[in-house]
């Protein structure tokens, strides 16, 4: 998972926040799982970053005016 800035979601279209979005969700659901099988985190910070990419991917797609609800 590569850190998206604020700049580089700006730029992208609807379909590709929407897949970006998508992407990310199903990675956090990945890490989730293997914390629910009594794994521990490879990177807990890895965790709360993808949290704040979904709500920042989120957030500028409702200030353009783009349907993301993925």
């Amino acid at each position: 998972m590569a850190l998206l800035r604020k700049s580089e979601i700006m730029e992208m279209s609807e379909k590709a926040m929407l897949e970006k979005l998508l992407e990310i969700r199903k990675e956090l659901l990945t890490e989730y799982s293997k914390l629910s099988a009594g794994g521990v985190a490879e990177n807990s910070g890895k965790l709360a970053e993808m949290k704040k990419i979904i709500a920042r991917i989120k957030t500028i797609g409702g200030i353009k005016g783009y349907n993301i609800n993925g």
